[in-house]
């Protein structure tokens, strides 16, 4: 789960390679163990709720990011440009009604039985996106974490969604809402590879399997203009250019002969 500020959530995954302290960070470092049909959710710090997901896919790779790291101890962080984790997903698309942290504190056994459940079967750190303490569940502090299988099927809001899909299967047009450890990932230099624009990672197509829990969803594409719309615009532009250019030319010699 993604948890971010980020109006364009769905595009991708990234984050710096190391933490504010110089050191890997397993918030950050878990963008790389994203793999290709893992479904991603996005939830918004501002709107406190889970309200998207989108699929992985289109690989992993590095490159520069700004960033500044968030909350009471990062206070004061300016973004700079860093190196950084990159994870291309295909999304978002909106859930069908968003899930809440108020929902959750009001499912707060729902929630801890989920988790007794991970516990159980699961050693070591869970990376848990909610946090269940004495004052209530609270939101964890990071960018990225583990959204266990039990978690997600303990809620119909987010049940509905298969949680793995087939690279290679038919894929449908997304619809834009309102947008394991890791030490082993070190900051080490990946493939610098360009990064894509959010409309050509849209462009790309989802599972077929997703049809039943998209229903409707799909929007008609954005539609650019043509090469010879631009070259008219260019014209145009210029042609004001050189009206303005022979205006102001006039009125100064005008002043000047008056003088």
């Amino acid at each position: 789960m993604e948890a971010s500020q980020r109006t364009d959530a769905g595009v991708d995954l990234h984050a710096p390679q190391l933490g504010k302290e110089g050191k890997p960070y397993w918030g950050y470092s878990l963008v790389m163990e994203v793999e290709d049909g893992d479904v991603v959710f996005h939830y918004s710090t501002m709107r406190k709720q889970i309200e998207s997901w989108s699929v992985a896919t289109g690989g992993k790779w590095g490159d520069e990011t700004v960033w500044a790291a968030r909350g009471s101890a990062s206070r004061g962080l300016r973004p700079h440009r860093q190196p950084g984790f990159f994870r291309g997903l295909h999304g978002p698309f909106a859930l069908g009604e968003p899930l809440s942290l108020d929902e959750l504190r009001e499912e707060v056994d729902t929630l801890s039985d989920a988790y007794a459940t991970v516990e159980a079967a699961h050693s070591g750190n869970l990376y848990k996106p909610f946090q269940v303490r004495s004052d209530g569940v609270r939101a964890g502090q990071g960018y990225l974490f583990k959204l266990p299988a039990e978690l997600v099927a303990a809620f119909p809001k987010l049940g509905a969604l298969p949680l793995k899909h087939s690279p290679s299967a038919p894929l449908l047009s997304p619809r834009p809402s309102r947008r394991c450890p890791t030490s082993s990932v070190a900051a080490t230099v990946l493939p610098t590879r360009t990064r894509r624009s959010p409309s050509a990672i849209r462009s790309r197509q989802i599972p077929q399997s997703l049809s039943a829990a998209c229903g409707d969803m799909r929007e008609p594409k954005t539609r650019w203009p043509s090469v010879s719309q631009r070259k008219a615009l260019r014209r145009c532009r210029l042609r004001k250019t050189i009206l303005c250019m022979t205006f102001f030319g006039a009125m100064a010699r005008r002043s000047v002969s008056l003088k």
